[in-house]
Parts: C-alpha cells; sequence; structure tokens
C-alpha cells in the first residue's frame, strides 16, 4: 500500500517488484513454492500488489506492474549444503540440474546455480514466466541475471555433452574457446527468444525486459562490444544482439557508476545503449 501510495505523489508509471527470488515464488505458482517469509502462506502479494496498482478509482493514475525474476540463481545458503526448507523447491527436485564451473564445483559464490544448458532447465524457467504472463494481469516480465557469472561456468555434465554432440567435440571445453563461449550465449538467447514470442502470442501487451551487464571497460562503439565488453566476454550476455534481434523490448543497462567519480564510463554505457536500441527502449539502471 505504502510502495504504491508513493509511486503516485511521484508521478512514477510503472514498479518492478520480485516475485521470484531463488526458486520460490511471491504469488501462487504452479511450478515453485510460496517464498517462506509470505505470510499467511495463503496471502498472494502479486495479486494485491496488481488490484492497488491497477486501479483508477477516484481518479488515480494506473501503475504497470512488471515482474522481476532472478532467472537462474536457484538457491543461496550462507555455507555448502544448506537446503531449503521446502520440499517441493526446484533445488530439492532436480540436484542434477545445477551448474558446475571448470573444476566441478557447485556452490559458487555462496550460490546455487541452475546451468543455462540443460534443457529441462530452460523448459522450467520458460513454464515459470509462461504461468506468470497466463495467470496474471501483469505488464511486463523483468529478467535479471539472466547470464553466467564468468566464463568459468556452465560445465553440467548434459550441457557439456550437447556441445560435443552438437560440434563433435569429446572431453571438456577450455573456458576461453570462442566456439564453447557462443554455444552458451546461444543457450540464454534460445530460453529469451522462446519466452518472448510465446509472452507476444498469449499476452501481446506485456513488456519484456532484461537487466543488463555495463561493468569495465566501458564500449565507445560496436568493435569494443565484442573485443572488450564484459558482457560479451566474461558473462555471455548478448542484450545488444536481444535488442537487435528484437526478442526484449526494453533492456535496463545496470549502469551503476558515480557520475562525479566515473563520468565517462557513466556516459559511454549510456550512449551505447542509446545508439544501440533498434526501435526498443533503454532505460538508464
Amino acid at each position: 500500500d505504502k510502495l504504491i501510495s508513493d509511486m503516485r505523489l511521484a508521478n512514477c508509471n510503472a514498479v518492478v517488484v520480485e516475485v521470484r527470488k531463488r526458486g520460490d515464488a511471491y504469488y501462487n505458482s504452479n511450478f515453485e513454492p510460496k517464498a517462506t517469509d509470505v505470510s499467511p502462506q495463503s496471502f498472494d502479494p502479486l495479486a494485491y500488489m496488481i488490484s492497488k496498482a491497477h486501479d483508477t478509482s477516484g481518479g488515480k493514475q494506473r501503475i504497470e506492474v512488471h515482474c522481476w525474476l532472478v532467472t537462474y540463481h536457484i538457491w543461496n545458503p550462507s555455507t555448502a549444503g544448506g537446503v531449503p526448507s521446502q520440499p517441493t523447491h526446484p533445488y530439492n527436485l532436480h540436484p542434477d540440474w545445477l551448474m558446475k564451473d571448470i573444476n566441478g564445483t557447485t556452490y559458487i559464490d555462496k550460490q546455487y546455480t541452475f546451468d543455462q544448458g540443460h534443457p529441462a532447465v530452460q523448459e522450467h524457467t520458460f513454464n515459470v514466466a509462461l504461468d506468470l504472463v497466463t495467470n496474471y494481469a501483469i505488464d511486463g516480465l523483468n529478467f535479471d541475471y539472466i547470464r553466467y557469472s564468468s566464463a568459468n561456468e556452465g560445465y553440467n555434465d548434459v550441457t557439456v555433452a550437447r556441445f560435443n554432440k552438437m560440434f563433435g567435440r569429446s572431453g571438456i571445453p577450455s573456458t576461453g574457446d570462442a566456439v564453447w563461449k557462443q554455444f552458451r550465449r546461444d543457450q540464454i538467447t534460445g530460453l529469451l527468444r522462446k519466452i518472448y514470442l510465446q509472452t507476444m502470442a498469449v499476452r501481446p501487451s506485456v513488456k519484456v525486459s532484461v537487466d543488463a551487464i555495463t561493468w569495465n571497460p566501458s564500449p565507445a562503439n560496436l568493435s569494443q562490444w565484442y573485443s572488450s565488453s564484459a558482457a560479451w566476454n566474461n558473462v555471455l550476455q548478448d542484450w545488444r544482439g536481444w535488442l537487435e534481434e528484437g526478442i526484449i523490448d526494453m533492456v535496463i543497462p545496470m549502469n551503476y557508476y558515480r557520475q562525479v567519480a566515473n563520468p565517462q564510463d557513466y556516459l559511454k554505457w549510456m550512449n551505447f545503449a542509446k545508439d544501440n536500441r533498434f526501435g526498443r527502449h533503454a532505460i538508464i539502471g
């Protein structure tokens, strides 16, 4: 109630609310358990938010509700081995879907993550997204962490086997292998493409957005995007390509630079986003 009141006082037209934290739901999901901090458990935070935000009675301003989902991170215990309390949590049901790094580790930076290249992960994540589009009058889907954390990741056995079969390879690809890097980029793009096309078929008014990596070095032109940007090279997130293909409606570059301290980085990323929209929207985060 306070959030929506504050949004109207600020004359904002949209709010992006976290509906999926780590394999859980702040709504009534058909695929994942209710978040443990929803009380009572019968309460539907998203439905309540939509009812308040879309209420235009008495001349109130309608506010769009965009659903913020953490895309691949699935569980973040403080120490390795901790498990979610919900028996139906996807981490508990599908440990074979976990991503590994090049050393075979699954607990990475205090996170467990589902592997982007595992077909069952793609199907599950697609189902989570379309469940929202189908059953709630939402205005947007916003995907966070729709990337890798580094190029050292993505080594689930199923993913590596798929790659080797596709390219006639064997063994474990090196982290910097250009073909392996592109294969991993394509896994994320393929999921986003499928979600976008089906969302447009089911509820074409929904706007699909992503929270996009900036980081240094900041590109001044297109060649630097491919040669040195962290988004393309390190976390394998081709958000410029998604705009060019038209499989997102908005990009939200996480341009987290203090303008007084990093004015050129802030400006370069802002201009790069502005110049590579391909008729879509760029919102500077």
